[in-house]
């Protein structure tokens, strides 16, 4: 998962997910500050999320998003 991290830090990342409905979800994500607008920017960094999620900018719907680590499917870097 570290892995991961450091690659979504970087820049662009493409990932595939189970959502827990059982329907797969494609997104183009990130956590790199300068791919997320200013005005999308965590208002409170210290937010807590499990150890099992992993919070991203989702590039094409514009927006905060989760997903746990056990339902992803694969991840490429863009």
């Amino acid at each position: 998962m570290t892995e991961l991290r450091e690659k979504l830090a970087a820049g662009e990342v493409f990932v595939r997910f189970e959502k827990r409905d059982g329907s797969i979800r494609e997104m183009r994500c990130t956590t790199n500050p300068l791919l997320i607008p200013k005005d999308k920017e965590p208002k409170n960094a210290h937010i807590t999320v499990s150890s099992d999620q992993v919070r991203v900018y989702d590039l094409e719907n514009k927006g905060w998003r989760s997903f746990n680590v056990n339902s992803l499917l694969s991840y490429e870097k863009n």
